[in-house]
């Protein structure tokens, strides 16, 4: 939206499509992710967990 440009907004068909194979996908992305996050946390800020 900040070019000002018309947005290209995907079809319903796309949008289900993708959502079906990411909530199928064999390795837990997110979870992965998160679990970085907290190595990071647990090395550099570890009374988060207070």
């Amino acid at each position: 939206m900040s070019t000002n440009r018309e947005l290209n907004v995907a079809s319903h068909e796309i949008a289900e499509k993708t959502a079906q194979e990411t909530a199928n996908y064999p390795i837990d992305l997110a979870g992965m992710h998160l679990n970085q996050i907290k190595l990071i946390l647990d090395k550099e800020e570890p009374e988060y967990k207070n």
